[in-house]
């Protein structure tokens, strides 16, 4: 079983974004942050001139890979990855909204 933490830019890798992860026996909080002066698709060879970055979605992606490897909704906005006797739930937080220009 490999996981996996993606930050996505459109449906690719985003480079400027980092996570932090915290753990207290078996559970783990993650929180995720952008990376500034930094590149889209590399750190340092995409950089925009302004900083920002044009984009329709980002988006967090949990992965698990593995031989039986499942997910579902678990309710209440949770979700729960598993593969054979190993099971995770996914607690998702709202973040702030995005800001528009």
């Amino acid at each position: 079983m490999v996981p996996r933490l993606r930050f996505l830019h459109d449906d690719h890798d985003f480079s400027s974004a980092c996570v932090r992860n915290f753990q207290d026996g078996p559970r783990v909080l993650s929180t995720v942050g952008l990376l500034t002066g930094m590149g889209d698709t590399h750190h340092f060879l995409d950089v925009p001139p302004s900083g920002v970055f044009d984009a329709e979605d980002f988006r967090v992606c949990y992965e698990l890979v593995g031989k039986n490897v499942g997910d579902k909704a678990v309710g209440g906005g949770l979700f729960e990855l598993s593969a054979g006797s190993h099971r995770t739930v996914i607690h998702p937080v709202p973040g702030p909204s995005a800001r528009t220009s």
